[in-house]
């Protein structure tokens, strides 16, 4: 007769030994969870208060979900009837409807602190955490994962007062379809969003260098509300070209002006820099040459680029005095490729190449800016691969006209809909997606140049103890990882136009060097320099594809045979930079935009100010 009551006992002892254990395991692999705010949202009912709740798994992925009232306290009395034993054990008290009842008193932050409470409780039990109820109320396998936290400019905020306008927090998220959005935490105007790139795996592999080992949130210094703004990068001292404009108000600045501005644009880090005369706006090219005269003078510049249009360019290139016939002065043109103006774009081009190619060690900065609908960049991308001794990079940028901003923010409606615009207006509004340029590229090299032949522009970093060992300098090569993508284009007897990563594995060599990098930067000691450069051999046979055979020099033939160094030298004159990029604009910044540019432009400038503001 005690049979039955022994066995109960023993059962509800491995309950309580179960039980036990789940908490353990819970311990170890614990989901974090927590309300981090709430939104007011609008249906055909009317208007309701919906909690956003972040959650991240024991592996480290992350959710964000929005739940209402309601929804939780059904989801409670569920639990309550599946698992009666521990929510009984956890002693879980769901928040009262109304249990705040003073005048004045904000509800809603009082509930979002008990739900929080009570949410963590609550995922603490592993065995409830992990149940398919629990997964399916918080829409875990449809959720959104963070990639990471940032700041960012509320476009509607921007539009209406950009002088006033601060960085509000916000994150960068992949939404269920594979899509990554910056989504603006803004108060005023609900959230914000703007479609980044259409490949959450693509953007997963530019941020990889930026994040290593927690691509899906990063506790670092994007984190700006818990860091004083006196520690943050200085926009100016990671940026490798640093911006001046020639012109005012379609005026030349003074002379005085120009000078004071070209010390005021030297970085702090006395490192090598580039700076670049903005005069895209001058008509009368013979004084813009004096003044780049006049800079080349008074500038601690390791190079000068002169950014023109193609016709002013011509132009100052048939000067007698040119300032391109100083060494170290090299030119820039931006153009602006619209569809319908594939051929033109091509003709004109040509035309300035022609023009440069009397010029003896002449090397030409392109800055090709498109918009949507894309061109067709098949005339481009030939012409841009042909002309490898003059052309050393292209500047591919995804740009905004200002009329499709402006009707972005101010003709959008605040829920994401789209439906009621224009048909041109919904093609263009709220995205800036980098990967559907890359695909345009893939098409018009026809599979040559792919998307898989990008890395992320973060690895650029590596080269920059090699760079000074080779004699150009000690630039700071910082382009953010958020910024675009980077690829390089080889051209020796063995290849043509191949893309690097066609010929090595760049995401292994980085990770293999970057240690030996990093002593070297921090020592500058030749002993440093010696393992930097061994280590880079190693790395540099161990990543090469396999079928690709090639040879570097010995670390005593470098040091022994200037030729050696001249040969490689050469190698890396012939290489081609193509750096796909979306271009920097209101409805889109985000800090690491603007603390660490490529280029230091009077934008980037005016939002590192807003920052520190």
């Amino acid at each position: 007769s005690l049979a039955p009551w022994l066995l109960r006992s023993g059962e509800g002892g491995r309950a309580v030994a179960v039980g036990a254990a789940r908490m353990a395991a819970s311990a170890a692999a614990r989901w974090n969870v927590g309300v981090v705010g709430s939104e007011n949202l609008v249906d055909e009912t009317g208007s309701h208060t919906a909690y956003r709740i972040e959650l991240s798994d024991p592996s480290g992925r992350t959710y964000v979900v929005l739940k209402r009232y309601s929804a939780m306290l059904d989801l409670h009395n569920k639990l309550l009837i599946a698992f009666p034993r521990e929510m009984a054990v956890m002693k879980l008290e769901f928040p009262k409807k109304r249990s705040i009842l003073s005048v004045g008193y904000n509800v809603a932050a009082e509930r979002e602190r008990l739900l929080d409470a009570y949410l963590l409780q609550l995922f603490q039990n592993l065995h409830i955490a992990e149940s398919m109820l629990v997964k399916s109320a918080f829409g875990i396998s449809e959720g959104r994962t963070i990639l990471y936290r940032t700041q960012a400019l509320c476009p509607f905020c921007a539009a209406a007062d950009f002088a006033s306008v601060a960085f509000k927090p916000a994150t960068v998220q992949v939404n269920a379809g594979g899509k990554v959005y910056l989504i603006v935490d803004c108060s005023t105007h609900h959230t914000p969003r703007v479609l980044l790139c259409s490949s959450g795996d693509f953007a997963r592999r530019m941020l990889r260098p930026a994040l290593p080992g927690a691509v899906h949130i990063a506790d670092n210094w994007l984190m700006l509300g818990q860091h004083d703004p006196k520690s943050l990068p200085n926009a100016l001292e990671n940026a490798t070209i640093v911006h001046l404009s020639l012109m005012q108000q379609q005026v030349f600045i003074t002379d005085e002006e120009l000078e004071a501005a070209v010390r005021k644009s030297a970085p702090a880090h006395k490192k090598s820099y580039v700076l670049c005369l903005n005069g895209r706006a001058a008509d009368n090219v013979e004084e813009l040459n004096r003044k780049v005269l006049l800079a080349r003078r008074c500038t601690a510049a390791a190079r000068l680029i002169v950014e023109l249009p193609y016709d002013r360019l011509i132009t100052l290139s048939r000067l007698d005095d040119t300032a391109l016939l100083f060494r170290g002065v090299f030119p820039a043109v931006t153009y602006y490729l619209r569809q319908g103006d594939e051929r033109t774009c091509q003709r004109e081009l040509i035309t300035t190449i022609g023009e440069l190619a009397c010029f003896s060690d002449m090397h030409l900065m392109l800055n090709v800016h498109v918009e949507r609908p894309f061109a067709d960049l098949t005339l481009l991308m030939g012409m841009v691969r042909r002309h490898k001794a003059i052309v050393r990079v292209l500047n591919l940028v995804l740009a905004r006209p200002k009329e499709e901003i402006r009707v972005a923010v101010t003709s959008k409606p605040l829920d994401g809909s789209m439906a009621s615009l224009p048909g041109k207006m919904q093609h263009n509004l709220n995205t800036v997606d980098l990967f559907e340029l890359l695909r345009c590229v893939e098409e018009a090299t026809e599979g040559e140049i792919k998307e898989s032949d990008f890395f992320s522009p973060a690895n650029a970093r590596i080269i920059e103890p090699f760079l000074s060992y080779m004699g150009f300098g000690q630039f700071p090569v910082r382009p953010s990882a958020v910024s675009g993508a980077l690829t390089i284009l080889v051209n020796t007897e063995q290849f043509s136009s191949v893309p690097l990563p066609r010929i090595l594995d760049v995401d292994l060599f980085v990770d293999m060097v970057r240690p030996h990098a990093k002593e070297y930067e921090a020592s500058q000691s030749t002993t440093a320099g010696l393992m930097l450069f061994t280590s880079a051999k190693k790395a540099f046979k161990k990543c090469l594809r396999p079928g690709v055979e090639t040879r570097i020099p010995h670390l005593f033939t470098l040091l022994t045979d200037s030729s050696a160094v001249k040969d490689i030298a050469d190698v890396l004159n012939h290489c081609q930079v193509l750096y796909v990029r979306r271009g920097l604009d209101v409805a889109s910044a985000e800090i690491e935009q603007v603390l660490q540019p490529f280029e230091f432009t009077p934008l980037v400038q005016q939002m590192a100010e807003k920052l520190r503001k």
